[in-house]
């Protein structure tokens, strides 16, 4: 075979189409291929003015240079695909876990796969090519692809003399992958934080529905909405109401009060001590969160109102606030360990809480129940005249219980606003309001999403899963665990902790190891395994400990079998205790 020949075979396994797009692509004459002095070929290329990719005399020694002056290591982004020596030595490295080489112009690219035998590289799973790569595209494969814990920072090489021909394009790439970066250390950032608390909740809220406490308080002899909000093919034609917690809510009260009767109200956990002040008992209530504060919503709603209402939770959110409500029903998200006991057969309808936001998960809910008709009140993105949230919210009422004629309300919540990082004033409407980076991300990924819903002539298309969820508001407490939850989830719970104590501990390079975990059924359970971890790697690690590590991912490994092992005990109530707040 030639080398373009096993080249194109080992690149199927990259990004659909690539092989194809460069089987029927044309040699570049702006390539020019010779031979340097250790015999070894070179390549230079024509623009305004020529350039060499690589050295005449020693490509090799040169491509050691280029890497070692780097400090090329994690994940690494190769700017200029050339001959392909940077990448060999960079895929020397043990401490290199994954690389992005990215290149323009397939007749430069097909030039250099003619005089160059790559396969082997090609063939690496930690190495991935794209040509000519939309930013979108770019930055839709950073996001999916990296996982700052498992494969370590970001760093980047540019051959000089592929990069400097055609500029533009590489200088746009770079951009966007910056812009990607900041987005994955955001979501390191919120693994950091609450890493430890995700596996606990989730962990304390499988084992209370498993064990039925967390099902519908039916026998309290409270009067609860669950009847009426069972969804009828009928409702998805209703008017659904979205409600946030922003201070626009308070001037929306009485609009969505004189259409309660036509409108299934969904609303957010921190808008619900809101509407419950206003005499608004919403159908559906939200709740995402894992932190504490979740549940200091919950206190400050159950002070002025009734928790009547449905609670739609996701399974990580803190074990206390279930117990405040006439009725839950727990959804799944994307957290890895959740997936894995889902596919080990807890049963969880999915809801994509991925953005991090409350109210993009209710919009998510609506569009799973199949609701065409959907409005959002009180998601302001901003802080409007520092305001922070509506009248009743817990913020509000926190700052409204503290203020004085030294400090009052108004001064107390512009300070709230102006110690937000990174907050900066613009005018909205003619008022100064104040907003971040993230209020402005979340906001272009609403406005997505209510555009995707709301789109003519398609229509939502229903989650069976979630239209259940709310069409199968059981009153019998033994159906209605079984249906969210099922009546195992002990049980897999045990089965995880056995799994994970039976795993013998990674060794570096940690990506090859995890590769070589796939090529099984075994072994991708195993790998499986190791990847619920991920979140609660981040939250552990120390400062000795580098991510992409073997030995980071060992120490997570003993963290959630100490963290288990007392929950799931004989002699532990499995959060009974804990369902309070102290």
């Amino acid at each position: 075979m030639t080398p373009i020949e096993r080249n194109l075979s080992s690149l199927v396994r990259h990004p659909a189409t690539l092989a194809q797009r460069l089987a029927t692509a044309k040699p570049s004459p702006r390539v020019h291929l010779h031979a340097g002095r250790s015999g070894l070929p070179s390549a230079s290329m024509t623009g305004e003015r020529r350039t060499a990719m690589h050295s005449r005399i020693d490509p090799e020694r040169e491509a050691v240079r280029l890497v070692q002056s780097s400090n090329a290591a994690g994940f690494v982004l190769v700017f200029g695909l050339g001959l392909g020596y940077h990448l060999r030595e960079l895929l020397r490295l043990h401490e290199v876990n994954l690389v992005l080489a990215i290149d323009y112009d397939l007749s430069v690219a097909r030039s250099l796969l003619e005089a160059a035998d790559l396969s082997d590289l090609l063939d690496d799973r930690r190495l991935t090519v794209l040509m000519d790569p939309q930013p979108h595209e770019l930055e839709a494969w950073i996001v999916e692809h990296w996982v700052p814990v498992l494969h370590g920072d970001l760093t980047s090489i540019s051959l000089r003399g592929r990069v400097e021909q055609d500029p533009e394009p590489f200088a746009a790439a770079r951009r966007t992958a910056l812009g990607a970066a900041s987005a994955a250390a955001d979501e390191l950032a919120t693994q950091r934080a609450f890493g430890r608390t995700w596996m606990r909740n989730i962990a304390l809220n499988v084992l209370a529905t498993d064990d039925g406490r967390a099902s519908d308080q039916q026998g309290s002899g409270q009067s609860t909405r669950v009847g009426s909000t069972r969804l009828r093919a009928a409702d998805r034609k209703k008017r659904c109401v979205i409600t946030a917690a922003g201070p626009s809510l308070d001037r929306d009260l009485e609009l969505i009060r004189r259409n309660q009767r036509h409108s299934i109200i969904i609303a957010t956990d921190s808008s619900l001590p809101a509407l419950l002040a206003a005499d608004l008992q919403p159908d559906v209530v939200l709740a995402i969160d894992c932190q504490t504060v979740s549940y200091l919503h919950v206190l400050g709603a159950a002070a002025v109102g009734s928790l009547n209402s449905l609670l739609v939770a996701d399974i990580g959110v803190h074990h206390a606030v279930v117990n405040r409500f006439a009725a839950t029903r727990f959804v799944g998200g994307n957290h890895p360990f959740v997936r894995y006991l889902v596919r080990s057969g807890l049963s969880l309808p999915f809801l994509d809480t991925s953005e991090g936001s409350v109210t993009h998960a209710a919009i998510r809910l609506a569009a799973g129940m199949g609701l065409r008709n959907v409005e959002v009140f009180g998601a302001d993105f901003a802080y409007p005249r520092a305001a922070a949230y509506a009248r009743g919210t817990y913020i509000h009422s926190h700052f409204l219980l503290r203020h004085g004629r030294c400090e009052p309300l108004n001064s107390r919540l512009l300070r709230f606003v102006l110690d937000m990082p990174h907050v900066e004033a613009v005018l909205r409407e003619g008022r100064p309001a104040y907003v971040t980076a993230l209020m402005r991300r979340y906001q272009r990924r609403c406005q997505q999403l209510i555009d995707n819903l709301t789109a003519e002539p398609r229509q939502p298309q229903a989650d069976p899963d979630l239209v259940e969820l709310l069409s199968g508001a059981a009153t019998d407490r033994t159906e209605h665990t079984e249906h969210r939850a099922g009546a195992n989830g002990r049980n897999i719970l045990e089965a995880y902790l056995e799994a994970l104590r039976a795993l013998s501990p990674p060794r570096n390079p940690l990506q090859l190891h995890l590769n070589e975990r796939a090529a099984t059924a075994k072994a991708t359970t195993e790998r499986n395994l190791w990847l619920t971890l991920l979140p609660l790697a981040a939250a552990c690690r120390r400062t000795d400990l580098a991510f992409g590590s073997a030995e980071l991912l060992e120490q997570t490994r003993q963290e959630a079998i100490t963290l288990l092992e007392p929950l799931l005990s004989a002699d532990h109530d499995s959060g009974r205790e804990n369902t309070t707040v102290p």
